[in-house]
């Protein structure tokens, strides 16, 4: 049961200008709550105790995030899951939602560059379709020019190494040429991670097919999701 010092307490971040969203955030109560709590000299019959959630041990971790200016929940559900979260999706938009609204994310001025100059690419996950007598996933990889915005996708089956360089001549195929960099995420595929000094590992095969190719690949910094920012949204819609 609440106690009537949290009520007072309440009401008095109230009185000092807080929005009853905020009071639910810090308190853990919904807001349909704390309003009635406002409305009474103290709290409703047969009021519960807030219960531990399975995003708690999430939310600092989400926090983070979304102060780098991460709000995607699908992006988010995927990497705590890949933590060992258990719960729903739902519980981490209702706790994500008030933060998209009321945090003051940090302008960043867009980075331009010239004709044939940079490329940014990603991949994108479609969903799941009936192939060749059974159910196969779909992705679409994609290639984003930096200067025109022009796109181009290559639908697949797989993300292996093969399957990536033969997205990456489909593509330069699609539009034409191919530009003097490209902007990855650090996939597997393409990077075995960082040495000391935070530089990538390029993998061999991909940094052959980069040099004969004649592209210098640029790998992104790890949790700066707006370093590449024209393919994610691309690849988001």
């Amino acid at each position: 049961m609440i106690k009537d010092v949290e009520i007072l307490d309440i009401k008095q971040k109230r009185k000092n200008g807080m929005s009853i969203a905020d009071i639910a955030l810090e308190t853990g109560y919904c807001q349909k709550t704390i309003s009635k709590w406002l409305k009474h000299d103290g709290p409703p019959r047969h009021s519960r105790a807030k219960r531990p959630s399975k995003l708690d041990p999430y939310k600092e971790y989400i926090m983070k995030r979304m102060a780098d200016g991460v709000f995607n929940c699908e992006v988010l559900f995927r990497e705590i899951k890949q933590q060992g979260y258990s719960g729903g999706k739902t519980i981490l938009k209702d706790f994500v939602l008030p933060f998209r609204r009321q945090f003051n994310v940090q302008a960043v001025r867009r980075f331009e560059t010239p004709p044939g100059r940079q490329a940014q690419v990603d991949w994108g996950y479609l969903g799941t379709f009936d192939l060749d007598g059974r159910k196969r996933k779909v992705w679409a990889f994609v290639m984003v020019l930096g200067y025109s915005r022009y796109m181009a996708v290559h639908c697949t089956t797989a993300m292996d190494l093969e399957t990536l360089l033969l997205c990456h001549q489909k593509c330069f195929e699609g539009l034409g040429g191919v530009t003097e960099q490209i902007v990855y995420d650090n996939m597997k595929t393409v990077t075995l991670g960082r040495d000391v000094d935070n530089r990538p590992l390029w993998q061999n095969r991909f940094i052959d097919f980069a040099l004969y190719y004649g592209f210098q690949p640029v790998a992104c910094t790890p949790y700066k999701p707006r370093s590449k920012g024209k393919v994610e949204s691309a690849s988001a819609t």
